[in-house]
């Protein structure tokens, strides 16, 4: 198991090891970290550093994570 530790907490604060893989390859590309709602999704995929963005510890604390923040988006 990896740890990584940051003074950044920023959602999808791996941006910056994501942005340039992302930017060369034709594969999808996830990216991780700080997600806690649903519009940090929204806005690290506007970034252009990912395709698919990873959800973890938010979903652990909240089951219903996934029907609270994200349902929203969708439907809107």
């Amino acid at each position: 198991m990896c740890l990584y530790f940051s003074d950044d907490d920023y959602p999808g604060f791996f941006d910056y090891l994501s942005k340039p893989i992302y930017d060369e390859v034709d594969i999808p590309v996830t990216l991780t970290g700080g997600v806690k709602a649903g519009k940090d999704i929204e806005d690290i995929l506007k970034r252009y550093a990912c395709d698919l963005v990873g959800v973890g510890g938010a979903v652990f604390k909240d089951s219903n994570w996934m029907e609270n923040e994200v349902k929203p988006l969708i439907e809107n």
